[in-house]
């Protein structure tokens, strides 16, 4: 799956996250697993995977690059994190 210019610039608090992808108080036990796998996010307007409220969450070989601001934010507890890349670009400026 590609998230491509996802996201609202500016808006980062947790009651209104309008990022690329957003999982909020989401129930997720071994019988309704959520996973997110082998994805691009890039090119973002804002926070490319916010994680509010929600314990078991898979985020795994995905690939995160170009955001404004970080790249993922959570706050809850046993998620897990395999393999997320994070590529930057670095502007070169010449005089």
């Amino acid at each position: 799956m590609e998230f491509y210019r996802g996201g609202q610039e500016g808006f980062t608090a947790t009651y209104d996250p309008r990022h690329a992808l957003s999982f909020i108080d989401i129930p997720i036990s071994h019988i309704k697993p959520c996973y997110v796998k082998h994805s691009s996010f890039h090119h973002n307007l804002g926070i490319a995977i916010g994680v509010y409220g929600t314990n078991n969450l898979e985020i795994q070989d995905n690939v995160i690059y170009h955001t404004i601001g970080s790249g993922m934010l959570y706050s809850s507890y046993r998620n897990i994190f395999v393999r997320v890349s994070y590529a930057f670009d670095y502007l070169m400026q010449t005089c």
